[in-house]
């Protein structure tokens, strides 16, 4: 299973990103994990999303973080309720995936984050060492 940290923030610098205690006190939003299979479950997750490209970054000095992915030049959707299982649906369905509390908590936060994160210029996710 892999970490990935999703996070919206205007005023991180790359040294923020050395460790998640340094992360953590310098990120002034809400920030979420997601345990997936694979990057290439997140590949998939972030094209449901609308998000095609990445701009990737190693993070080689980072004691918690593999890479950097960075989508800020993607707003997530709004999804309403509908809407959004609609997005779960295909997500199960493409991933193989259960349906549980568990997985759909952790898709929803996203969802309900969308409009906060979308007001800021930056928008990543941390590829996060276990």
């Amino acid at each position: 299973m892999e970490s990935f940290v999703f996070a919206s923030n205007d005023k991180l610098k790359l040294s923020d990103y050395d460790s998640l205690v340094s992360f953590a006190e310098k990120c002034e939003e809400e920030f979420f994990e997601i345990v997936l299979n694979s990057d290439e479950e997140l590949q998939i997750l972030l094209n449901l999303l609308g998000i095609d490209e990445l701009a990737e970054q190693v993070l080689s000095n980072s004691e918690d973080f593999y890479k950097l992915y960075d989508y800020s030049s993607y707003k997530l959707p709004e999804f309403n309720s509908e809407q959004f299982d609609e997005f779960y649906d295909v997500w199960l369905k493409r991933t193989g995936r259960m349906s549980d509390m568990d997985e759909y908590g952790q898709l929803i936060f996203i969802q309900c984050q969308a409009a906060n994160w979308n007001e800021n210029k930056s928008r990543i996710v941390l590829h996060a060492k276990r």
